[in-house]
């Protein structure tokens, strides 16, 4: 009989049922993995769509600035200027009938104009010269030459720095020089390249024709220097 009772009383305390609180307190508890929000097709489509639209106007506003100081500076000033007031020295060479009693001419050049854009500048302009007359003259060895008219200058695209123009004017002039005098309507076409701020040299050829007959035609060498504001 002493054999058995440990047995028997294994028995029963294997047969009485644990409490529920008890199996849920032993039992290990799964961790909860987390679940990565569902995001609907057409909502992640729409949002793409939005974020690739809003991405172009900024660029383009970034962009604009860029653009505008670069035509500015096509012009060799800013884009407040309005008004250009440019001052020329030079020599001219006569062409034609008129170099057997002209040798050259030494041109004082004023010229003035708006801006009306960046590039396009109309204008008028004033001009003396001193005319000198070839060897041998017989009456003044001297003379002057006073032209006045209007002119328009467009800029060019810069490069290395360089701000290129080129113009074109039509006006009056007068001459006088060795005892003979004439006065006739001229055009003139011109040409030149800037340093900045606005300095440098130009080239111009001149078509006159003077009152009895007479014309000729000036090829100008010189530098002018300007002033916006």
């Amino acid at each position: 009989m002493r054999t058995r009772a440990p047995i028997t009383l294994l028995a029963l305390l294997a047969s009485v049922p644990l409490p529920a609180t008890a199996l849920a307190q032993t039992a290990p508890t799964p961790e909860a993995t987390p679940v990565a929000p569902v995001v609907p097709a057409a909502t992640a489509t729409s949002t793409l769509a939005a974020s690739a639209s809003a991405t172009p106007p900024a660029a383009s506003s970034a962009a604009t600035p860029a653009a505008s100081a670069s035509t500015a500076s096509a012009s060799g000033a800013s884009a407040d200027t309005k008004y250009q007031l440019g001052v020329r020295i030079g020599f001219s060479v006569p062409l034609g009938g008129i170099s057997d009693a002209l040798g050259g001419t030494l041109p004082i050049w004023v010229d003035g104009g708006y801006r009306f854009s960046p590039r396009l500048i109309l204008g008028g302009y004033a001009r003396f010269a001193l005319a000198f007359t070839v060897p041998g003259c017989i009456a003044s060895c001297s003379g002057y030459a006073l032209g006045l008219g209007g002119e328009a200058h467009y800029h060019l695209d810069p490069f290395l720095g360089l701000d290129p123009w080129i113009g074109a004017g039509v006006g009056f002039e007068d001459i006088s020089f060795g005892g003979e005098s004439g006065s006739g309507f001229e055009v003139n076409a011109q040409g030149g390249l800037d340093y900045k701020p606005g300095f440098g040299p130009f080239v111009g050829f001149a078509y006159d024709s003077y009152s009895g007959g007479l014309s000729g035609e000036w090829i100008t060498v010189g530098v002018r220097g300007t002033y916006d504001w």
